[in-house]
């Protein structure tokens, strides 16, 4: 199933999520391995 990230806004597939979080019981946050790469996308993921 093809997710968005929440950063850059593409759609990506489950080879390129990097990783994922559930936040609440049915939202799902996930970021692609090119923002994991950027410091800031990384920060404001890991802080939520």
């Amino acid at each position: 199933m093809p997710r968005q990230c929440e950063y850059c806004k593409k759609v990506i597939c489950r080879a390129c999520v990097k990783s994922s979080k559930r936040i609440g019981k049915v939202t799902q946050m996930a970021i692609c391995k090119s923002c994991w790469g950027d410091l800031k996308a990384r920060k404001k993921f890991k802080s939520v």
